[in-house]
């Protein structure tokens, strides 16, 4: 007669505890309600390692637990009792001061998951702030949702009322996703017992976005601009960017002790925020130009800012050629007419490098060594040339032969 306690998925980053007993050719699956990270769990001893910050609260509990589902098994055997799981579930409950469970509407959860994410130094404030928008759109939506009202017609309703307020089917297609992250949490955990939104009908698919890069001779313009005070820093800033590939959460810590030579060749050593990948950059003369200029402490500014100074960069520079968007927005096609410097931002840095690259014939298996990129799938969004573009990189000899 034996309590143990596993991890409800091994292979997920954080899950549920979950307890198993067998009794009279009967199991008990019981959930205390904690989650960990599989990395702090100790499945041969069952129990949370010493580097969780609860290891002893947590850790008293499911020894608690354990005492509380043998005794009242062994209550109801002493007294010629027949129990069901069911039954043994509800005097643990009862034991540990635990009323019928209250129906946990998916805004609730939702709240308590992000309250969680905020005290683990491993989520990034930016995937924080996209949880808090969804879960904004949830409660306007629906503040009473409950878990058991999710499915197919539900879903139509929601990805309806995103496209009224005339957001754009990516933005939609992303808070669909992050939906399914806070359900997939909770069916994780044992709350949500409902699988509909696994459905292929719960998706919005995403539309490919033309993103601008800029060229060499764009490049060249913004390099020469005659600039002051905080566009000027945003333009150097942002010109290390377009001959880097570097995100702006790796441009933010750059330090000398980044500018190495490997085989006599000057690099930037970088261990990339994002991923923790370690990247060797190409150090163009230029990148130690700016350094030099800015006595080796690159004056940045928050990346919204530096978004809107690098556009007014742009603008000074002549970086003015219209460009068509198409966009779907509020389920409708949509096409505007943009000055490309208006599209210019911190990311546009990251496009550059790559499409230059690409255009002067390298591998794209080197320049994924270099911006870092894991998979062919998202290298390929970055990589988006214009037909004229395409044209130029052929060779002469397939128009003569």
């Amino acid at each position: 007669m034996e309590v143990n306690f596993y991890l409800r998925n091994p292979k997920a980053k954080e899950t549920a505890i979950v307890a198993h007993f067998y009794f009279k050719g009967k199991f008990l699956k019981y959930y205390p309600g904690i989650s960990v990270h599989t990395d702090q769990w100790d499945a041969g001893r069952q129990r949370v390692t010493r580097y969780h910050e609860n290891v002893v609260h947590i850790n008293n509990v499911l020894a608690k637990i354990r005492e509380l589902i043998v005794t009242k098994h062994l209550e109801a055997l002493a007294k010629g009792e027949t129990i069901t799981p069911k039954e043994l579930k509800r005097r643990v409950n009862e034991a540990r001061g635990l009323s019928a469970p209250e129906v946990i509407t998916v805004v609730s959860f939702v709240e308590q998951f992000i309250s969680e994410r905020k005290q683990d130094k491993r989520y990034r404030r930016g995937s924080i702030v996209v949880y808090q928008t969804v879960l904004k759109h949830l409660s306007e939506f629906d503040s009473s949702l409950t878990f058991d009202e999710i499915d197919v017609p539900w879903f139509f309703q929601f990805v309806e009322y995103l496209y009224e307020k005339d957001f754009a089917q990516n933005y939609v297609q992303k808070v669909i996703s992050t939906v399914k992250t806070f359900l997939n949490a909770a069916t994780d955990r044992g709350i949500n017992k409902n699988l509909k939104y696994k459905s292929r009908a719960f998706s919005v698919p995403k539309q490919r976005v033309y993103h601008i890069h800029l060229t060499n001779d764009e490049l060249d313009k913004l390099y020469k601009v005659k600039l002051s005070g905080p566009v000027e820093n945003a333009r150097d800033c942002f010109l290390i960017q377009c001959h880097t590939g570097l995100r702006y959460s790796d441009l933010d810590k750059l330090t000398e002790g980044n500018f190495q030579d490997v085989d006599g060749r000057p690099v930037l050593r970088v261990v990339q925020w994002k991923t923790r990948d370690v990247v060797f950059v190409p150090r163009k003369p230029i990148i130690d130009e700016i350094w030099k200029k800015h006595s080796g402490k690159l004056p940045i500014v928050s990346n919204q800012k530096m978004n809107v100074y690098v556009k007014d960069a742009a603008k000074a520079a002549g970086i003015n050629t219209t460009v068509t968007i198409t966009k779907n927005i509020g389920g409708e096609r949509k096409d505007e007419m943009r000055y490309k410097y208006e599209l210019v931002t911190t990311h546009t840095g990251r496009r550059t490098m790559i499409c230059s690259m690409f255009k002067e014939g390298y591998p794209t298996e080197t320049i994924m060594k270099i911006s870092g990129h894991r998979s062919h799938a998202s290298f390929m969004a970055y990589l988006q040339l214009s037909a004229e573009e395409h044209l130029a990189g052929m060779k002469d000899a397939f128009f003569n032969s």
